[in-house]
């Protein structure tokens, strides 16, 4: 079975948050509660009359505001380091061995066994793979599939890695 797709930027995104979600659930929402509530703490400070407690509210500001986007700038700087130095998009193409997946890119391949892969987590919109506990390939469903079906795969994937972590 083959396995081709285009990685760009989008398909990045969409993997990174997926794999937040499934690696941080806590923090992917705890970080945006924290931001609102530095938020409406800094506006009460603001607002309140007591003097000297304005500047205190006035350094809340800004940190309730990185609170609150920290998850959609982590995902942008990861995918901007990601592609750092490339042009925007590499064509993937994964052949699915007995022993494990061979990937392929242009000037670049590798092997992995089914053994090596520590966990994986199938999602409605595509596989993630983790060779490590934070490091993930990300497989979109939208990917052509040759050779089989998607559901194929999921089936694979899901008999052949056993969660580790």
């Amino acid at each position: 079975m083959t396995i081709s797709y285009t990685f760009d930027r989008k398909t990045a995104a969409k993997g990174i948050s997926r794999s937040t979600a499934y690696r941080t659930p806590i923090r992917r929402f705890l970080i945006p509660v924290l931001g609102l509530i530095f938020l409406a703490y800094s506006a009460k400070q603001l607002l309140s009359e007591q003097s000297g407690s304005s500047s205190l509210g006035i350094i809340l500001l800004p940190v309730g505001i990185l609170y609150l986007c920290l998850p959609v700038l982590q995902r942008w700087r990861a995918v901007k380091n990601l592609f750092a130095g490339r042009r925007g998009y590499l064509d993937m193409k994964i052949t699915v061995l007995d022993e494990g997946i061979e990937i392929r890119t242009e000037g670049s391949s590798g092997t992995a066994t089914w053994l090596s892969f520590v966990d994986c987590r199938i999602c409605k919109d595509g596989i993630l793979l983790y060779p490590q506990k934070m490091l993930h390939y990300w497989i979109p469903k939208s990917a052509t599939v040759e050779g089989g079906t998607w559901q194929d795969f999921e089936s694979l994937v899901s008999s052949e890695i056993q969660r580790k972590i």
